[in-house]
Protein backbone atom coordinates (compact mmCIF):
# COMPACT_ATOMS: atom_id res chain seq x y z
CA UNK A 1 0.00 0.00 0.00
CA UNK A 2 1.45 3.33 -1.30
CA UNK A 3 1.83 5.90 1.50
CA UNK A 4 -0.47 8.36 -0.25
CA UNK A 5 -2.91 5.99 -0.62
CA UNK A 6 -5.99 6.64 1.75
CA UNK A 7 -7.02 3.18 3.26
CA UNK A 8 -10.02 2.69 5.54
CA UNK A 9 -11.33 -0.26 7.03
CA UNK A 10 -14.72 -0.43 8.11
CA UNK A 11 -15.46 -3.15 10.98
CA UNK A 12 -19.04 -4.50 10.40
CA UNK A 13 -20.08 -6.61 13.12
CA UNK A 14 -21.57 -9.25 10.27
CA UNK A 15 -19.97 -12.32 8.83
CA UNK A 16 -18.65 -11.01 6.05
CA UNK A 17 -15.20 -9.30 6.98
CA UNK A 18 -14.20 -6.59 4.35
CA UNK A 19 -10.92 -6.72 3.72
CA UNK A 20 -9.89 -3.36 1.05
CA UNK A 21 -7.36 -2.10 -0.89
CA UNK A 22 -7.87 1.06 -2.98
CA UNK A 23 -6.94 1.12 -6.19
CA UNK A 24 -8.13 4.66 -6.95
CA UNK A 25 -10.04 6.93 -5.04
CA UNK A 26 -13.35 5.04 -5.70
CA UNK A 27 -12.45 1.34 -6.30
CA UNK A 28 -12.62 -1.66 -3.36
CA UNK A 29 -11.57 -5.38 -3.55
CA UNK A 30 -13.97 -7.52 -1.23
CA UNK A 31 -13.01 -10.78 0.00
CA UNK A 32 -15.08 -12.95 2.30
CA UNK A 33 -13.79 -14.82 5.32
CA UNK A 34 -14.47 -17.68 3.00
CA UNK A 35 -12.76 -16.59 0.15
CA UNK A 36 -9.80 -15.68 2.15
CA UNK A 37 -9.31 -18.84 4.03
CA UNK A 38 -9.10 -20.85 0.61
CA UNK A 39 -6.02 -19.10 0.26
CA UNK A 40 -2.89 -21.25 0.36
CA UNK A 41 -0.16 -20.06 3.37
CA UNK A 42 2.52 -21.80 1.18
CA UNK A 43 4.26 -20.61 -1.98
CA UNK A 44 6.13 -22.28 -4.78
CA UNK A 45 9.21 -21.45 -4.96
CA UNK A 46 9.57 -22.20 -8.34
CA UNK A 47 6.71 -19.74 -9.51
CA UNK A 48 6.72 -17.15 -6.98
CA UNK A 49 9.96 -14.42 -7.61
CA UNK A 50 11.74 -12.88 -4.33
CA UNK A 51 14.32 -10.84 -4.05
CA UNK A 52 16.12 -13.26 -1.74
CA UNK A 53 16.53 -16.54 -2.92
CA UNK A 54 16.02 -19.45 -0.43
CA UNK A 55 20.12 -19.97 -0.65
CA UNK A 56 20.81 -16.36 0.05
CA UNK A 57 17.94 -16.66 3.00
CA UNK A 58 20.09 -19.55 4.07
CA UNK A 59 23.54 -17.53 3.89
CA UNK A 60 21.41 -15.01 6.48
CA UNK A 61 20.52 -18.04 8.63
CA UNK A 62 24.14 -19.12 8.49
CA UNK A 63 25.76 -15.54 9.62
CA UNK A 64 23.30 -15.14 11.98
CA UNK A 65 24.06 -19.07 13.36
CA UNK A 66 27.66 -19.89 11.95
CA UNK A 67 27.58 -23.19 13.69
CA UNK A 68 24.79 -24.25 11.31
CA UNK A 69 25.51 -26.39 8.56
CA UNK A 70 23.89 -25.32 5.74
CA UNK A 71 23.12 -29.00 4.47
CA UNK A 72 20.66 -29.34 7.61
CA UNK A 73 18.44 -26.22 6.81
CA UNK A 74 15.11 -26.75 5.47
CA UNK A 75 13.13 -24.09 3.96
CA UNK A 76 9.74 -22.94 2.98
CA UNK A 77 8.76 -19.96 1.03
CA UNK A 78 4.91 -18.84 3.18
CA UNK A 79 2.48 -16.19 2.63
CA UNK A 80 2.33 -14.47 5.97
CA UNK A 81 -0.65 -12.14 7.03
CA UNK A 82 1.69 -9.24 8.64
CA UNK A 83 4.57 -9.56 6.53
CA UNK A 84 3.81 -10.45 3.13
CA UNK A 85 6.54 -13.11 1.13
CA UNK A 86 8.64 -15.10 4.27
CA UNK A 87 11.18 -17.48 3.70
CA UNK A 88 10.87 -20.04 6.96
CA UNK A 89 13.88 -21.99 7.62
CA UNK A 90 14.49 -24.64 10.26
CA UNK A 91 17.47 -26.65 11.24
CA UNK A 92 18.78 -28.46 14.32
CA UNK A 93 21.88 -27.70 16.49
CA UNK A 94 24.52 -30.87 17.44
CA UNK A 95 22.71 -31.07 20.25
CA UNK A 96 19.38 -31.77 18.44
CA UNK A 97 17.91 -28.25 19.37
CA UNK A 98 15.55 -26.68 17.05
CA UNK A 99 16.29 -23.45 15.43
CA UNK A 100 13.86 -21.40 13.71
CA UNK A 101 14.29 -18.55 11.49
CA UNK A 102 11.77 -16.50 9.14
CA UNK A 103 13.31 -13.88 6.69
CA UNK A 104 11.68 -11.27 4.56
CA UNK A 105 11.75 -12.36 1.14
CA UNK A 106 11.85 -8.80 -0.25
CA UNK A 107 14.96 -7.45 2.08
CA UNK A 108 16.58 -9.97 3.84
CA UNK A 109 15.71 -8.59 7.11
CA UNK A 110 15.06 -11.57 9.99
CA UNK A 111 11.58 -10.90 11.35
CA UNK A 112 12.11 -13.62 13.58
CA UNK A 113 14.69 -15.98 15.09
CA UNK A 114 14.33 -19.04 17.92
CA UNK A 115 17.03 -21.38 19.06
CA UNK A 116 15.31 -23.70 21.50
CA UNK A 117 19.64 -24.10 22.33
CA UNK A 118 19.64 -21.46 24.49
CA UNK A 119 19.51 -22.13 28.11
CA UNK A 120 17.04 -19.45 30.24
CA UNK A 121 18.59 -17.52 32.37
CA UNK A 122 18.40 -18.85 35.85
CA UNK A 123 18.27 -15.24 38.20
CA UNK A 124 15.29 -13.38 36.50
CA UNK A 125 14.29 -12.31 33.34
CA UNK A 126 16.15 -9.55 31.36
CA UNK A 127 15.19 -6.42 32.67
CA UNK A 128 14.22 -3.41 30.17
CA UNK A 129 17.39 -1.96 30.40
CA UNK A 130 19.27 -4.93 29.33
CA UNK A 131 17.52 -5.72 26.72
CA UNK A 132 17.66 -2.32 25.36
CA UNK A 133 21.68 -2.41 25.97
CA UNK A 134 21.15 -5.95 24.00
CA UNK A 135 19.46 -4.31 20.98
CA UNK A 136 21.74 -1.08 20.64
CA UNK A 137 25.55 -3.19 20.46
CA UNK A 138 23.32 -5.80 18.32
CA UNK A 139 22.30 -2.71 16.00
CA UNK A 140 25.54 -1.18 15.73
CA UNK A 141 26.92 -4.40 14.31
CA UNK A 142 24.00 -4.22 11.07
CA UNK A 143 24.21 -0.22 10.30
CA UNK A 144 26.75 2.38 9.59
CA UNK A 145 28.34 5.44 11.03
CA UNK A 146 26.26 7.19 8.93
CA UNK A 147 22.84 5.27 9.75
CA UNK A 148 23.74 5.14 13.80
CA UNK A 149 24.33 9.24 13.74
CA UNK A 150 20.39 9.40 12.60
CA UNK A 151 18.79 6.35 14.86
CA UNK A 152 17.44 7.33 18.09
CA UNK A 153 15.82 5.27 20.65
CA UNK A 154 11.58 5.95 20.10
CA UNK A 155 10.61 2.85 22.78
CA UNK A 156 11.05 -0.59 25.13
CA UNK A 157 8.43 -2.66 26.07
CA UNK A 158 7.49 -5.77 27.22
CA UNK A 159 5.23 -7.83 24.84
CA UNK A 160 3.80 -10.96 27.02
CA UNK A 161 3.98 -14.05 25.23
CA UNK A 162 1.06 -15.35 22.73
CA UNK A 163 1.12 -19.41 24.08
CA UNK A 164 2.50 -20.90 27.02
CA UNK A 165 5.53 -22.47 25.94
CA UNK A 166 6.67 -18.99 24.44
CA UNK A 167 9.34 -16.52 25.91
CA UNK A 168 8.17 -13.03 26.07
CA UNK A 169 9.93 -10.28 24.08
CA UNK A 170 11.03 -6.50 24.47
CA UNK A 171 10.19 -4.65 21.87
CA UNK A 172 13.04 -1.93 21.25
CA UNK A 173 12.12 0.46 18.48
CA UNK A 174 14.75 3.09 16.75
CA UNK A 175 13.42 5.61 14.74
CA UNK A 176 15.70 8.42 11.91
CA UNK A 177 15.71 11.61 13.18
CA UNK A 178 16.19 14.69 11.11
CA UNK A 179 16.93 18.12 10.91
CA UNK A 180 15.24 17.81 15.02
CA UNK A 181 12.03 15.83 12.86
CA UNK A 182 11.70 12.16 13.58
CA UNK A 183 10.65 10.45 10.23
CA UNK A 184 8.63 6.74 9.32
CA UNK A 185 11.83 4.87 9.07
CA UNK A 186 13.99 3.00 11.57
CA UNK A 187 14.93 -0.10 13.43
CA UNK A 188 12.74 -2.78 15.26
CA UNK A 189 14.63 -5.43 16.97
CA UNK A 190 12.98 -8.20 19.30
CA UNK A 191 15.05 -9.59 22.37
CA UNK A 192 14.14 -12.85 24.02
CA UNK A 193 12.93 -11.81 28.00
CA UNK A 194 14.46 -15.74 29.22
CA UNK A 195 17.81 -15.86 27.18
CA UNK A 196 18.37 -11.85 26.13
CA UNK A 197 18.87 -13.12 22.85
CA UNK A 198 17.87 -10.90 20.06
CA UNK A 199 14.83 -12.92 18.08
CA UNK A 200 13.99 -9.96 15.57
CA UNK A 201 15.58 -7.34 13.70
CA UNK A 202 14.00 -5.55 11.02
CA UNK A 203 15.02 -2.13 9.48
CA UNK A 204 12.90 0.02 7.52
CA UNK A 205 14.26 2.78 5.06
CA UNK A 206 11.71 4.30 2.37
CA UNK A 207 13.27 7.82 2.83
CA UNK A 208 16.55 8.32 0.38
CA UNK A 209 20.05 8.92 3.00
CA UNK A 210 21.14 10.80 -0.04
CA UNK A 211 19.07 13.88 -0.06
CA UNK A 212 18.24 16.39 3.26
CA UNK A 213 15.35 17.99 4.14
CA UNK A 214 14.82 21.90 5.24
CA UNK A 215 11.67 23.00 7.23
CA UNK A 216 10.03 26.07 6.02
CA UNK A 217 8.36 26.44 9.89
CA UNK A 218 6.33 30.08 8.05
CA UNK A 219 4.15 27.35 5.69
CA UNK A 220 3.78 24.74 8.09
CA UNK A 221 0.21 24.46 9.75
CA UNK A 222 -0.68 23.97 13.28
CA UNK A 223 -2.00 21.13 15.31
CA UNK A 224 -4.85 22.84 15.56
CA UNK A 225 -5.26 23.63 11.57
CA UNK A 226 -4.41 20.40 10.64
CA UNK A 227 -7.21 19.25 12.91
CA UNK A 228 -9.51 21.32 11.32
CA UNK A 229 -8.53 19.75 7.79
CA UNK A 230 -9.26 16.16 9.67
CA UNK A 231 -12.56 16.93 10.81
CA UNK A 232 -13.91 18.44 7.23
CA UNK A 233 -12.01 15.08 5.71
CA UNK A 234 -14.13 12.84 8.40
CA UNK A 235 -17.35 14.72 7.41
CA UNK A 236 -17.15 14.43 4.19
CA UNK A 237 -16.28 10.16 4.32
CA UNK A 238 -18.53 9.78 7.17
CA UNK A 239 -21.36 12.83 8.11
CA UNK A 240 -22.70 14.02 4.66
CA UNK A 241 -20.19 16.74 4.10
CA UNK A 242 -20.96 18.18 7.24
CA UNK A 243 -17.72 19.09 9.41
CA UNK A 244 -17.53 16.45 12.57
CA UNK A 245 -17.99 18.59 16.02
CA UNK A 246 -17.08 15.17 17.64
CA UNK A 247 -13.63 14.44 16.76
CA UNK A 248 -11.00 14.62 19.23
CA UNK A 249 -7.19 14.49 18.84
CA UNK A 250 -5.78 12.13 21.32
CA UNK A 251 -2.15 12.38 20.09
CA UNK A 252 0.32 14.15 17.31
CA UNK A 253 3.32 14.38 16.27
CA UNK A 254 5.52 16.18 12.41
CA UNK A 255 7.38 13.33 10.68
CA UNK A 256 8.71 12.92 7.62
CA UNK A 257 7.23 10.26 5.28
CA UNK A 258 8.29 9.56 1.39
CA UNK A 259 4.95 8.84 -0.76
CA UNK A 260 5.22 6.08 -4.04
CA UNK A 261 6.66 9.35 -6.30
CA UNK A 262 9.92 9.07 -3.84
CA UNK A 263 8.84 12.59 -2.54
CA UNK A 264 9.30 13.56 1.02
CA UNK A 265 6.34 15.07 2.59
CA UNK A 266 6.24 16.78 6.60
CA UNK A 267 3.30 15.04 8.02
CA UNK A 268 1.14 15.26 10.91
CA UNK A 269 0.54 12.09 12.43
CA UNK A 270 -2.74 11.93 14.68
CA UNK A 271 -4.64 9.68 16.36
CA UNK A 272 -8.04 10.76 17.37
CA UNK A 273 -10.82 9.27 19.05
CA UNK A 274 -15.01 10.23 18.21
CA UNK A 275 -17.85 8.48 20.17
CA UNK A 276 -20.12 8.62 17.65
CA UNK A 277 -18.10 6.45 15.49
CA UNK A 278 -16.79 3.93 18.31
CA UNK A 279 -13.57 5.46 18.30
CA UNK A 280 -11.98 5.65 21.56
CA UNK A 281 -8.52 5.55 23.11
CA UNK A 282 -8.58 1.57 22.99
CA UNK A 283 -9.13 1.76 19.35
CA UNK A 284 -8.33 4.84 17.98
CA UNK A 285 -8.43 6.68 14.16
CA UNK A 286 -5.43 7.32 12.69
CA UNK A 287 -4.13 9.80 9.82
CA UNK A 288 -1.55 11.35 8.36
CA UNK A 289 -2.20 14.98 7.20
CA UNK A 290 0.52 16.98 5.02
CA UNK A 291 1.97 19.66 7.10
CA UNK A 292 1.52 22.43 4.16
CA UNK A 293 -0.77 21.64 2.33
CA UNK A 294 -3.49 20.04 4.78
CA UNK A 295 -4.25 17.07 2.14
CA UNK A 296 -4.87 13.99 4.20
CA UNK A 297 -2.41 11.12 2.95
CA UNK A 298 -3.44 8.07 4.98
CA UNK A 299 -6.68 7.71 6.80
CA UNK A 300 -6.76 4.24 8.69
CA UNK A 301 -9.95 4.02 11.15
CA UNK A 302 -12.32 0.90 12.44
CA UNK A 303 -16.12 1.47 13.18
CA UNK A 304 -17.55 -0.08 15.53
Amino acid sequence: MKTTNIFIVLLVLSAITIVGSIASDHEWIITTKEEQSSYSKYIDPETTKTNVTLEEAKAIMIAEKPELDGDSINGELLNDSDFGTIWQLTSKTSDDKSIRVVIDSDDGNILYLYDGSKKIRADSKVSEKEASDIAEKYMKNMLSGDQLEEVHLRTVYYQEPVADDLPGLYIVKYRRIMNGIPSSDGVTIRVNSETGDVSGYREHWEISEEKTYAVDNESILTEEEAAEYLKEFIGNEIYDGKTSDTIEVISSELIWRSNENDEIRLTWWMQFTDPKLGLDNNLPGLVGIDANTGEVLVASYEIG
